[in-house]
């Protein structure tokens, strides 16, 4: 009919909506996977916005945009069993740094890496550690505030990095 103007096909979704959808699936997934406790709902799908910021400011420079590491210098992220891993673990780098040697995937790194918990939140690195997690932890859960909170409470009195060999003490 002259003068219809007709569209075969709905317009595609703006990229705003679909990469707010991709994180609600993540985040849907990744409470899914760790067995969400009743009253611990999933974390906003703001969280993975801020904590990709948060990982381009404070960790992207040494373990490379991409979590890939960087050649003679930090380890990759990706793939990590240390990001895939134990939360408590990864909670305790954060907060209190590592240093001394650190095997993934059959390369030893003997490096040292800062400690952030005098600089983050616990919200911010429960932030930046679901990012990571969801980005490079091969479906890792989600890491709430009140867990780096808890971890933060533990670990108040420590002064030193930790070092591997401590961390792998840790469940």
């Amino acid at each position: 009919m002259p003068g219809i103007l007709r569209n075969p096909s709905p317009p595609p979704y703006p990229p705003v909506l679909l990469r707010q959808s991709i994180h609600v699936v993540l985040l849907v997934t990744a409470a899914f996977l760790s067995g969400c406790e009743p009253g611990r709902a999933p974390l906003p799908t703001g969280n993975l916005d801020a904590g990709s910021k948060i990982f381009a400011d404070y960790c992207a420079t040494c373990h490379n945009p991409a979590g890939l590491g960087t050649k003679g210098g930090a380890p990759p992220l990706a793939k990590s069993p240390w990001v895939a891993g134990s939360e408590q673990r990864l909670i305790r780098i954060v907060l209190h740094g590592v240093r001394g040697p650190l095997s993934i995937s059959d390369t030893t790194y003997n490096l040292e890496m800062p400690s952030f918990g005098a600089m983050l939140d616990d919200s911010r690195i429960s932030s930046v550690l679901t990012f990571l997690r969801a980005t490079f932890g091969e479906g890792a859960p989600a890491v709430f505030p009140n867990t780096v909170r808890e971890v933060r409470r533990a670990t108040s009195t420590r002064t030193v990095y930790w070092t591997a060999s401590e961390l792998l003490e840790v469940p």
